[in-house]
């Protein structure tokens, strides 16, 4: 049966997505369609109203995550309206959404919305003024740079007078650990040794974080300073900033490629096959720096060892995107899940995901299970916990 996702537009900008009927496995992909041309636009500000879905699953759930996680990444925000009781109760225990994003209505939700974009004005008017600092020599504005790091732009006399002004801003940008400065010298017409002292001190902060400092459009007088004392090398004085941002970009592209070589490398040290008379796990390389894992046969005490050797191999090898195929795996314990946990987190930590593929009805049960259990609900002892799973395996498969 397919889910009918009704979207319409905010009227304080953004969408509201509204999903009727039940969200399980059979409706999820129709929500995903729904949820990919969401993203696709970029759009920022959803609200997510569920007072027409009656009941949501792992599946749904997964849907959910990838809006949040999709619409995070473009700095914006997801709330629900509206959500059913038992509905609520599930996003509750899987924490699909933190209690202060899950209004009673839409307008609710709006009045939420309107206060975060408030605060955004006021906390985007503070740094601005916060970033220029003006006295009567001097003048510095602190602009941030598109392709990251920021601008200096001093404007008048750099001396003994002067410096402090300079300094305070230096070691803000320094305690934020700002890898990349440009110092606009256009505006500075004259510079002393406490002047210079202070572009030491930025210099030798940045360097510390692996970072640049590059100086921009300095006066011939000015230049003829930063020359004899040697405060900059004169290959990271250039002419405007335009040459500036190109020297950026040379240097940003012999990271990435570095980075590059490195991840091929590591890459490279492909984790092994596994297989036993109990489990078999192939791995196959998939673009770009992921992996699919195959795994066949039973998952259990006896057999997470050898899978969990082939988890660390795939962890120090920085993987981002595994696929793990689950489709001839029969059995699945607590010590195979808790090398999933393990798999899972290695990637997250990359930046990366792990998703399950294709696992048997029995399996699928189990996860599903495990995923929606407060986080209160524990067992004993190990031995308890694999026979709750066996049980519910065996009921899946109707042998019980």
């Amino acid at each position: 049966m397919a889910l009918n996702v009704e979207i319409s537009p905010r009227k304080g900008g953004g969408l509201v997505v509204a999903p009727k009927g039940r969200l399980d496995s059979v409706t999820a992909p129709d929500f995903e369609e729904a949820v990919d041309g969401i993203l696709k636009d970029k759009v920022k500000v959803i609200i997510l109203d569920l007072g027409s879905v009656d009941f949501l699953s792992s599946a749904g759930i997964r849907v959910i995550f990838k809006l949040q996680k999709g619409v995070l990444g473009n700095r914006g925000v997801v709330v629900v309206s509206k959500p059913q009781p038992q509905v609520a109760r599930v996003l509750e225990i899987v924490r699909a959404m933190p209690k202060e994003q899950i209004f009673e209505n839409t307008e609710e939700a709006d009045k939420y919305l309107a206060a975060i974009q408030e605060q955004e004005v006021e906390r985007v008017a503070s740094q601005k003024s916060a970033n220029t600092v003006v006295s009567a020599n001097l003048k510095i504005e602190v602009t941030p740079r598109k392709e990251g790091g920021v601008i200096i732009s001093p404007t008048g006399r750099l001396d003994t007078i002067t410096a402090p002004e300079l300094e305070a801003v230096v070691d803000k940008i320094l305690a934020e650990k700002i890898c990349i400065v440009i110092l606009n010298m256009e505006g500075v017409t004259f510079i002393s040794s406490a002047g210079i002292r202070v572009i030491f001190k930025l210099q030798k902060g940045v360097l510390k974080e692996k970072g640049v400092v590059i100086v921009s459009k300095p006066q011939p007088q000015v230049a003829r300073v930063l020359e004899v004392v040697r405060a900059l090398p004169s290959d990271k004085i250039f002419e405007d900033i335009e040459a500036a941002d190109k020297y950026l970009a040379m240097l940003q592209q012999k990271e990435l490629e570095k980075l590059a070589s490195k991840a091929v490398e590591k890459m490279s040290v492909e984790p092994k096959a596994v297989e036993n008379d109990n489990l078999k796990v192939t791995v196959a390389p998939r673009e770009p720096r992921g992996y699919t894992v195959s795994l066949k046969g039973r998952l259990d005490s006896i057999t997470s060892p050898d899978f969990e050797k082939v988890v660390e191999t795939i962890i120090s090898a920085e993987a981002k995107i595994i696929i793990l195929n689950l489709a001839e795996l029969v059995f699945l314990s607590s010590a195979g899940i808790r090398v999933i946990f393990k798999l899972q987190k290695g990637v997250l930590q990359r930046k990366g995901v792990v998703v399950i593929s294709k696992p048997q009805p029995q399996v699928a049960k189990v996860i599903e299970i495990i995923r929606a259990l407060p986080a209160e609900q524990v067992f004993a002892s190990d031995e308890e916990a694999d026979a709750y799973l066996a049980k519910i395996q065996r009921q899946e498969l109707g042998e019980v």
